[in-house]
């Protein structure tokens, strides 16, 4: 590791080409797992008969919004918002994530699955309002920049001299490496800046890894480990959030020691937790931190004939006139945009500006567990046809029965599995989607049923339902061997009272 990083620093001027083209590889992957998770869980998220009607929201914004609700509500469901148009929708992102895997019409083709997402994102709702997902669109939309637009980027015939891949925009690429930057220390900051003690004593692990939304089987090892070392992890973890993202601006070996830290951080926290695909993304972004003299160092046999043709073909970059002007403008953006969403004191017209593109997404704030939970509460779903006799609901992926192992599921995002965890920090009143998913559950609606793992009834409409709300914990090692569960439940409360559709009486009947 030490040679790589002697060599790496010593190259200069250093170049990009191959962590671009790894780079948007990879976005095309973090793209193909986003459309593809929301394509399966569509209907019954946002459908017609799903929980959070799209159709209806956007009727909702038409008539707050007035006659041009786009720039406010910028997607492209005002066109179609049928079931079918959201299917062909993600359908699509699915496919064009594809082509911009294996590098064809990678440019245009970005600035599309940026749109798209953005429409989905738009009209989601509760259930696509993720950091990760506002992290993939504002890294979406730099990356449009970052692409070099030729139609094929499969450098198999590298003896085409037309055929040559300039090197990245440094300003865009030193974007990039910005919003690492502000993604990393505002994940550290929040934490401090909340006044959470469990933060401030290194005590935040001793629960995280039990009270997180859907841990691992690895998380439920890791709730076993000493006190002493979870505050050693949290202690660490601080070292790398707050310092060494001061690092990405340094040449040289720090540089790519804070990369490898931030990289190794990422590892650990996507095998004890199902964070979808905000820990691949950040390790993507992180990869902006190389360059092609340590990629080319560290022998990636499969690629390693594809690596020497792009560099056999790349090419100075030619800055002209509007290549200089586009990114001026750009970097004038975000530079705007950062300072309105997170200074208070910013001029007036920043702020402004910044509110009214703050629904495209084009940069946000972050900063995830800036009050760490110290207890785990589980809604549990239940199903009855006689308001005496109750069946449970499973879901596929959050924790109901104690003999379930934690699961493995990221990069999926099962999101309604991940919304419950937000609904029961809260009363029923706080998370008002929840009344319409049981509304949908007693219709039987065939969309919502298909995002849970078991109905009580095989197939058959409830009378009644209603939600209780349970303390949940992992048992230890000696539990496990001797109950075979992994988690210990104790009933706290009702959380949604029972109901029942409404049955029209005989003179309404008549009528």
């Amino acid at each position: 590791m030490t040679k790589l990083l002697e060599s790496s620093a010593k190259k200069a001027p250093p170049t990009h080409i191959l962590v671009r083209w790894l780079f948007l590889r990879g976005l095309g992957f973090i793209y193909f797992v986003a459309f593809a998770s929301f394509f399966v869980q569509a209907a019954g998220l946002i459908g017609e008969h799903g929980i959070l009607p799209a159709h209806l929201f956007l009727k909702d914004a038409r008539d707050s919004l007035g006659a041009v609700p786009f720039l406010s509500c910028p997607t492209l469901f005002w066109f179609n918002c049928s079931d079918a148009a959201i299917r062909l929708l993600a359908g699509s992102g699915i496919v064009f994530s594809l082509f911009v895997m294996v590098g064809v019409c990678t440019g245009p083709l970005l600035v599309f699955l940026w749109l798209m997402y953005l429409s989905i994102v738009t009209v989601g709702g509760d259930f696509m309002s993720f950091q990760w997902d506002v992290l993939l669109l504002e890294t979406g939309f730099l990356s449009i920049f970052f692409s070099h637009y030729k139609l094929v980027d499969l450098p198999l015939k590298k003896e085409n001299p037309t055929a040559e891949f300039p090197e990245p925009s440094p300003l865009v690429l030193w974007l990039l490496r910005f919003l690492l930057f502000k993604l990393m220390l505002s994940s550290g900051a929040v934490k401090l800046l909340s006044g959470d003690i469990t933060w401030h004593d290194l005590s935040a692990l001793h629960y995280h890894y039990w009270t997180q939304p859907l841990p691992t089987p690895l998380g439920w090892l890791a709730a076993q480990l000493p006190d002493w070392y979870q505050k050693f992890c949290v202690a660490i973890m601080f070292f790398i959030e707050l310092v060494l993202p001061f690092f990405i601006f340094v040449p040289g070996k720090l540089r790519l020691i804070a990369a490898f830290s931030m990289i190794l951080l990422q590892v650990l926290i996507l095998v004890t937790g199902n964070y979808t695909f905000f820990n691949w993304l950040t390790i993507l972004l992180c990869l902006l931190l190389l360059d092609d003299a340590l990629l080319e160092k560290i022998k990636l046999a499969p690629l390693s004939g594809l690596f020497r043709s792009l560099i056999a073909r790349a090419a100075p970059r030619r800055g002209g006139f509007w290549d200089k002007a586009r990114s001026t403008v750009l970097v004038t953006l975000i530079a705007t945009l950062t300072i309105g969403h997170n200074l208070s004191f910013a001029p007036e017209p920043i702020k402004f500006f910044s509110y009214v593109l703050s629904p495209w997404y084009i940069s946000n704030g972050y900063g995830l567990f800036a009050v760490m939970t110290t207890s785990r509460k589980e809604i549990v779903v239940e199903a009855s046809q006689d308001g005496t006799n109750w069946m449970p609901y499973e879901f596929i992926f959050k924790p109901g029965d104690v003999h379930r192992a934690p699961p493995w599921v990221a990069p999926y995002q099962p999101r309604l599995d991940w919304q419950m965890w937000f609904a029961a920090l809260g009363t029923r009143r706080d998370s008002p989607w929840f009344a319409h998913f049981v509304f949908r559950l007693l219709q039987n609606s065939p969309d919502v049923r298909a995002l849970l793992l078991s109905e009580p009834f095989n197939g058959k409409p409830p009378k009644f339902v209603r939600a209780s709300l349970y303390d949940y914990q992992f048992t230890n090692l000696s539990e496990l061997a001797k109950t075979g569960e992994w988690w210990k439940r104790t009933y706290v409360e009702l959380f949604f009272p029972e109901a029942s559709l409404r049955q029209p009486d005989s003179s309404e009947v008549d009528k």
